[in-house]
């Protein structure tokens, strides 16, 4: 006998149950408890969440069928693993402390490094190559959040892969840089506004050849830490992401070059199904957008 058919022996074994009486065994086993009341619940943005949920349910979806790496993205764009990183950040303001602390942590198991530095603090030659002394840099991923410095930290980065023969095509990194979020959280860009989205036009072209890197970072977390709804907080953050799309290609770069190097920053709460959902509405709505 086939898989196939013993598969469908074994189903043949379960008559279909519709709805309706799914449902009516719920009601039943309740005892004269309100279904809504007691099974129901609403969200912040306004639906009910029914306690089960049925193929009928989502059979009107276009996108069940897409595979990883297929539009609108929504199993995302790998498609040979689903890994995740596991990321720890480390105060990088003693630089020769910073790396002795990357070192540990990479050697239990961390894959990916923060670094962030104090407000105002300006990055030498020598900081940056003490700060990734004896790290295998093709081998982790390395993110630096250097308020005000980002366009000298990708330079120092560069230099420091060609000094050591590294493909910097192979090489992941980010800098952290967001202007647009720095006016969501204080009413005023950092610098002159239009300097500002020069700086970014100057990264992406900077990190070109650098496929891996990532110079701008959409801060979603920003939103959600304040407390807006799941909904709010997409509608912001794609809008956000939208604005530098819309100005860098104003700005005469390619829109596939932009959207390649941006990194979205998302929060995520406890309400982990509804979490999951931003998660794959974020990729579907950004396919569109871009």
């Amino acid at each position: 006998m086939s898989k196939a058919e013993e598969t469908k022996k074994l189903f043949e074994q379960f008559p279909p149950i519709s709805t309706k009486e799914w449902k009516e065994k719920i009601i039943a086993d309740l005892k004269g408890a309100d279904y809504n009341k007691k099974l129901v619940w609403r969200t912040q943005e306004g639906f009910d969440v029914e306690p089960f949920y049925r193929e009928e349910d989502v059979e009107k979806l276009n996108y069940l069928d897409c595979n990883p790496g297929e539009f609108p993205f929504v199993r995302g764009n790998k498609t040979h693993d689903n890994d995740w990183l596991i990321r720890q950040d480390i105060n990088a303001k003693d630089v020769q402390a910073a790396n002795k602390k990357a070192l540990e942590v990479l050697n239990k198991g961390v894959e990916s490094i923060g670094f962030i530095f104090e407000e105002g603090q300006k990055v030498s030659a020598e900081d940056f190559n003490a700060l990734l002394k004896d790290i295998c840099i093709e081998a982790v991923e390395l993110n630096f959040v250097a308020p005000h410095d980002a366009l000298n930290i990708v330079e120092l980065f560069l230099q420091h892969a060609e000094k050591n023969n590294k493909n910097i095509a192979e090489l992941r990194a980010s800098v952290n840089f967001d202007p647009i979020g720095h006016f969501a959280l204080y009413g005023k860009f950092c610098d002159q506004e239009q300097k500002l989205f020069d700086e970014a036009k100057s990264l992406i072209e900077k990190t070109k050849a650098a496929i891996a890197f990532k110079p701008i970072t959409v801060h979603s977390n920003y939103f959600k830490n304040a407390g807006v709804t799941i909904a709010e907080e997409l509608g912001i953050t794609l809008a956000m992401g939208s604005e530098y799309l819309a100005r860098l290609t104003d700005a005469g770069l390619d829109a596939q070059l932009v959207n390649s190097k941006m990194r979205f920053h998302f929060a995520v709460g406890t309400t982990y199904f509804m979490e999951i959902a931003k998660l794959r509405a974020a990729r579907d709505l950004g396919a569109q957008i871009t």
